[in-house]
Parts: C-alpha cells; sequence; structure tokens
C-alpha cells in the first residue's frame, strides 16, 4: 500500500486512525477484501460510531490547521472531516520500497482503483 501527507493550507481538519488490521466500528472490509468501506457518508459515520470509536484503545485523533502537515502511514485506516467551511490541503501520496510489491500487485489485480489513465493503460501500465 501507499503512504501519504497531507498539508493543511486553510481551515482546520479532524483525523480519526485506526492502525492496520484493526476493523473500526461502523466499517467492514469490502467484497473483494482489498479495503475497508463504510455504508455511511463521513458526517454520517462520525456521528454515529465516534464515540465507540474513541473508547476503543487503538484510536488516534489529531487536528491540523493552516501549515500542519499530517503523515498517514500505510494501511492506517483513516477518516478526515473538515472543521471549517472552506478548508484547503494538499495530499501526496507515494510507495516506499516496502510497501512496492503488494501495491503492484494491488494495481494488477484491481486496476479499475487507478484513477487517471484511460481503462486500457490501466492494464498497460500495471504489466511492466
Amino acid at each position: 500500500g501507499t503512504s501519504a501527507w497531507n498539508a493543511t493550507l486553510r481551515g482546520r481538519k479532524r483525523w480519526l486512525f485506526f492502525p492496520p488490521r484493526t476493523t473500526p466500528p461502523g466499517v467492514r472490509p469490502s467484497a473483494d477484501g482489498l479495503d475497508l468501506v463504510a455504508p455511511l457518508s463521513i458526517a454520517e459515520w462520525t456521528r454515529a460510531f465516534y464515540a465507540e470509536a474513541k473508547a476503543h484503545p487503538q484510536f488516534v485523533e489529531a487536528h491540523s490547521g493552516p501549515g500542519d502537515v499530517v503523515f498517514v502511514p500505510r494501511g492506517w485506516w483513516h477518516c478526515v472531516v473538515n472543521q471549517d467551511a472552506f478548508t484547503v490541503a494538499v495530499t501526496h501520496n507515494f510507495c516506499s520500497p516496502r510497501g512496492l510489491s503488494s501495491t503492484l500487485g494491488l494495481l494488477r489485480q484491481s486496476p479499475h482503483l487507478v484513477s487517471g489513465l484511460v481503462r486500457d493503460e490501466r492494464v498497460d501500465e500495471c504489466d511492466d
């Protein structure tokens, strides 16, 4: 999998995290087992499951504001809630050498998860 960093430029964000191999309340593995999915919007999930999540011993919560950078390690489930009406941030995902094999395997198995490429190009890109 990939890791990411997120730099908040304007506004505030609330970050909710669970470590790898921990399924958050109200979330379930996808049908293909490649991801975790919540049948609710982020706002609905937060209202319905935040208290239960916060009580979990592995739950981590953070807040970011202008100038803050949050690092999301690969495999960590996360949910981000903008706290202000106008929030701007920049995110960059990257794949470390340690996560390269699993990321390439995922792209080969599920090229539909790659955005920004025409479907035919997605398969070709993963075959290299």
